[in-house]
């Protein structure tokens, strides 16, 4: 009889218990990612440049859809790759952070800052870029 609940005690503690996994942070990134994005602004390269492109400009625009990246300029097509995303090593941190991988081999980091995806190329003296959804 104790045996038995020894048993049924550490069925329930055991139960009880999560392994943390980061399966669910890349769903959540991917589902934020997917849409399309506006460039407002790029800044970086070694002189440190800034550009500012504004809400109103219509430039470059960037889309994430179906595990499809597909970037235009001024409404043509200029590259267009399968990509996915995982937690790995950057530049730009020591913990492991979201990395958007590209079929091509280039390969970016990103986070979400007030609602804006900000890419970062995985390089030094490259650019980070900071887009809107629309």
């Amino acid at each position: 009889m104790k045996n038995i609940v020894s048993i049924l005690v550490f069925l329930i503690i055991f139960s009880s218990c999560s392994i943390e996994n980061a399966s669910p942070e890349y769903k959540t990134s991917d589902e934020n990612i997917s849409g399309k994005w506006k460039l407002v602004q790029a800044s970086g390269g070694i002189a440190g440049n800034i550009i500012e492109y504004g809400e109103n400009d219509d430039r470059f625009i960037i889309e994430f859809r179906d595990n499809e990246f597909i970037s235009t300029k001024n409404g043509e097509e200029i590259e267009k790759s399968k990509y996915h995303i995982t937690l790995g090593e950057s530049i730009r941190s020591t913990e492991e952070v979201p990395l958007i991988i590209y079929e091509t081999g280039k390969k970016q980091s990103f986070e979400f800052q007030e609602g804006n995806l900000i890419l970062f190329d995985e390089c030094y003296d490259c650019y980070q870029y900071e887009y809107i959804r629309i």
